[in-house]
């Protein structure tokens, strides 16, 4: 975030919330964990500022990784955010699969769910003792229950899936997918803002098609294509499209919802061991 990202902003009159991600306060942890450049650090608290002296609405996202996952950086952390007087609230979340990186490649960035209790544990008593902003622990993300949910996608517990319901996302080079967890995933690429207006990528032939999915578009090899389930479940638009593919792999895209007692054996694990 810079002044003429800001003036940009404030001119055509944004009233969202500018959501900043940021791990943690000491660049080594930053460089070491993400590969950020020298100074990446403080330009990114310069910008904090910057937000905060503005008529901007902002709010702070933490990924916790085995780099930061120390109550040390995070109070380190707080104490930066302290200083800011606009902040709407900081998010702190347990990193999850990505997609776009083996699992061989990520394990190394998953904390163990020991790890991260112990952490949550140790900041409740920072947060009784602040009050300026809210600061959300993410705890949502680890109590995920696999395998077990009965009566599909309306019983899935956790945030409701908003793909198609209520938003899509727009990728820096204008494409616009379903969710923003997907990125360039060709399947749900849904069409293009930089030819199309948003009205018409909203109801584009492939939004259309995915929002209204039919068994033969569904492979025989999933579970879903004989499930007795399988119109209410589709119906309600409650399945995590980016958590099957990171568990059984984007091949396996119609598969189950994870959460499913239906669901095959993960290929990945999205749980903390």
């Amino acid at each position: 975030m810079n002044s003429e990202r800001i003036a940009a902003l404030t001119d055509i009159g944004y009233r969202g919330t500018i959501q900043v991600s940021l791990d943690a306060c000491d660049e080594i942890v930053l460089q070491t964990s993400i590969g950020t450049r020298k100074g990446y650090t403080e330009a990114v608290l310069e910008g904090l500022q910057m937000l905060d002296e503005s008529s901007l609405d902002y709010q702070v996202s933490s990924v916790l990784t085995t780099y930061n996952c120390d109550i040390g950086v995070l109070a380190r952390m707080l104490q930066k955010l302290t200083t800011l007087k606009r902040i709407r609230d900081w998010r702190i979340v347990p990193v999850s699969n990505s997609i776009t990186k083996e699992i061989n490649e990520f394990i190394c960035l998953k904390p163990k769910q020991e790890q991260i209790a112990t952490l949550f544990k140790q900041m409740r008593p920072l947060i009784a003792q602040h009050s300026s902003f809210p600061i959300i622990l993410g705890e949502e993300t680890m109590n995920k229950q696999f395998g077990k949910t009965e009566g599909g996608s309306c019983n899935f517990s956790g945030s409701e899936c908003s793909a198609l319901t209520t938003h899509l996302f727009i990728l820096p080079d204008g494409q616009a997918t379903i969710c923003e967890q997907l990125y360039w995933n060709p399947h749900f690429i849904i069409g293009d803002v930089g030819r199309n207006s948003l009205k018409e990528v909203w109801n584009s032939q492939r939004a259309l098609q995915l929002y209204n999915l039919t068994r033969s578009d569904i492979s025989t090899r999933s579970q879903c294509h004989k499930c007795a389930l399988f119109d209410s479940c589709f119906g309600y638009q409650n399945r995590c499209w980016s958590d099957i593919i990171k568990a059984y792999g984007a091949d396996c895209w119609d598969f189950p919802d994870p959460r499913c007692k239906f669901a095959p054996e993960m290929k990945n694990r999205l749980d903390y061991e």
